[in-house]
């Protein structure tokens, strides 16, 4: 594992929270927690827990697996909750996280005595 802690990029050309890991040098739950932090912080959401939307141990496992295979494989891997959206993309031995909030807020704002 790095001693490095990956860096989380967002703006309007990320369209989202973005992170690049290599999953040999860095556990690939680490990462999407990182993420999950940027986007609480950065957009006063609360998001679920971790454990209740992914099996960490399952993506751990296949990310890092895929650091075994051939350079040409892609792997692609989509979680979508109420909450928000999370894309893992691996090529090249890299893989890149995106999670992007839910555009709509699901609380309502609306004073029904008004």
């Amino acid at each position: 594992m790095s001693d490095d802690e990956p860096s989380v990029r967002h703006g309007p050309e990320t369209e989202g929270y973005v992170t690049t890991i290599d999953p040999a040098d860095t556990e690939p739950t680490y990462a999407v927690v990182l993420l999950l932090q940027a986007c609480e912080n950065a957009e006063g959401i609360e998001l679920p827990p971790l454990y209740e939307v992914i099996n960490c141990d399952a993506l751990n496992q296949l990310l890092v697996g895929y650091t075994r295979c051939a350079p040409t494989q892609h792997v692609r891997l989509e979680y979508t909750t109420t909450a928000f959206e999370l894309t893992v993309e691996c090529q090249d031995g890299t893989a890149e996280m995106r999670l992007c909030p839910d555009a709509e807020p699901t609380t309502d704002d609306t004073d029904p005595s008004r």
